[in-house]
């Protein structure tokens, strides 16, 4: 059931549009369907400590507005079509699409996403739909958003869900109607069910996943200049790719204390991760939507299983992505498969 007007959030919107010049806004062409979003305006008020005789609080001419840009979070389900656009972004992939896209069979696509420098074509107009009390969807255009981090993240009896933090260049309220809102087809959802895990080449048994990026940018960049928003981010750090994998100590590859995950931990020894999820209903014929997370140099950076009390004992490994630059092996490659062609 559509309804025309809905006074709450079920009447609100999220679209991104790919800018061609940082900041510089443009019209949303993709939607999707988000659990939340929390892009808010950030503002400061520089305010002077200088006293004037008798006066007790500070005066509205010893006040200056400084507007600093938007940040904030948006979160959704991962979707079996159409995400493909915004994971590139994610990832930070600035390839050609003619260099990430392989033609599996008539109207199946798969894309092969890996980091890149988020210097050139990275950023994106996020157009918000927010509904007020009286069923009006009022819009908020954050240009110059960049992907800062991101998680994606499943569990037992749960949908893969994603989150995104986002650093906007502004956030500006606009009297205009948003850009009309049209979701992709066939966006089935992954879940728990159709995922897979496997840890040094061992299919594992696990409780629940994630894998997380923070792309290291400098989000401080201001200037001395009649505008005080935000320059395009620059790497200034280096890229962390984390993760976490729970299961019941003793699902793990290995035998204890010889070739066992413990083991690995205390050697230093790094392990492939790879984490993919399948949607259960075929794009065509054989070919089903599917979203695959590979780390081939994961360093375990905790291991040890501990008991809190009479349940199972879990055991929790945290790792890190470490790239391979002797080999040419990337720390992260994301493979996504569906009909969503992008050019």
């Amino acid at each position: 059931m559509t309804v025309s007007s809905l006074a709450s959030g079920l009447g609100s919107s999220v679209g991104f549009g790919v800018e061609s010049t940082y900041g510089t806004a443009v019209t949303p062409t993709n939607h999707i369907p988000v659990t939340s979003q929390s892009l808010v305006l950030d503002v400061e008020h520089m305010q002077s400590e200088g006293m004037l005789a008798g006066r007790a609080a500070i005066q509205t001419s010893r006040s200056v507005v400084n507007k600093k840009g938007a940040s904030g979070s948006v979160e959704f389900d991962a979707l079996a079509n159409g995400m493909g656009l915004l994971l590139r972004h994610m990832i930070g992939d600035e390839r050609a699409y003619a260099t990430t896209k392989t033609t599996v069979a008539s109207g199946v696509l798969s894309y092969e996403f890996r980091p890149g420098s988020l210097m050139t074509s990275s950023s994106m107009t996020w157009q918000l739909g927010i509904a007020d009390r009286g069923g009006t969807v009022r819009t908020g255009n954050v240009p110059g958003a960049i992907v800062s981090e991101w998680e994606v993240s499943n569990e037992i009896d749960a949908l893969l869900s994603t989150s995104v933090t986002i650093a906007g260049r502004d956030w500006v309220p606009s009297d205009s109607d948003i850009t009309s809102v049209s979701y992709p087809t066939g966006t089935e959802l992954f879940s728990f069910a159709g995922g897979a895990v496997t840890v040094g080449g061992t299919a594992a048994e696990v409780r629940s996943v994630s894998i997380s990026c923070n792309h290291g940018l400098d989000l401080e960049r201001y200037q001395i200049a009649s505008s005080t928003l935000r320059s395009q981010p620059v790497q200034n750090a280096m890229r962390e790719i984390t993760g976490t994998v729970e299961m019941e100590f003793g699902a793990g590859p290995g035998t204890w204390a010889t070739d066992s995950l413990m083991d690995k931990y205390r050697a230093g020894t790094v392990v492939a991760l790879v984490a993919t999820w399948t949607s259960p209903t075929a794009i065509s014929g054989t070919y089903y939507p599917s979203i695959s997370f590979s780390i081939p140099k994961a360093l375990i950076t905790s291991a040890t299983p501990t008991v809190e009390g009479p349940d199972m004992v879990m055991q929790t490994i945290e790792f890190m992505a470490l790239e391979d630059n002797a080999n040419s092996v990337e720390p992260l490659t994301v493979t996504y498969q569906s009909s969503e062609d992008l050019s």
